[in-house]
């Protein structure tokens, strides 16, 4: 026969004393760690949110990068005579016909001999 009394059980006359703290404690703990799930499940939805806006956004930046490096390509091709252009001036700043004529040669690639004859033409146009 059994009698039960405040925590207490008695069976055939042995009384016997019942801890209840320890599963108590535990579905506490049951408690807290279906809220943490809960909150864990939250915030991996919200990382997979913002993972999606993320790559969104990376492509549209990889797009606009494209573009600026497609517009800065046309500009380079676009300027490319007038650096040119520029870099000879400077290249002949301060020399004579003469020089200028065996410069042009040498830019065209001819002989030593070709080049000399270009600056001695270039001497000649001078004393023109």
């Amino acid at each position: 026969m059994a009698n039960t009394d405040g925590g207490e059980t008695q069976v055939a006359g042995l009384k016997i004393a019942v801890d209840a703290t320890s599963s108590t404690d535990a579905f506490n703990s049951l408690d807290k760690l279906t809220a943490s799930a809960q909150k864990a499940e939250t915030a991996v939805g919200r990382l997979g949110s913002t993972s999606s806006t993320v790559a969104a956004q990376t492509q549209a930046m990889r797009g606009a990068y494209d573009a600026v490096n497609a517009q800065v390509q046309k500009n380079a091709q676009t300027l490319s005579p007038y650096v040119q252009k520029l870099k000879e001036q400077v290249d002949t700043f301060g020399k004579n016909t003469a020089e200028i004529a065996r410069y042009k040669a040498a830019q065209l690639g001819l002989s030593d001999t070709e080049q000399q004859l270009a600056a001695t033409y270039g001497k000649k146009l001078l004393a023109l």
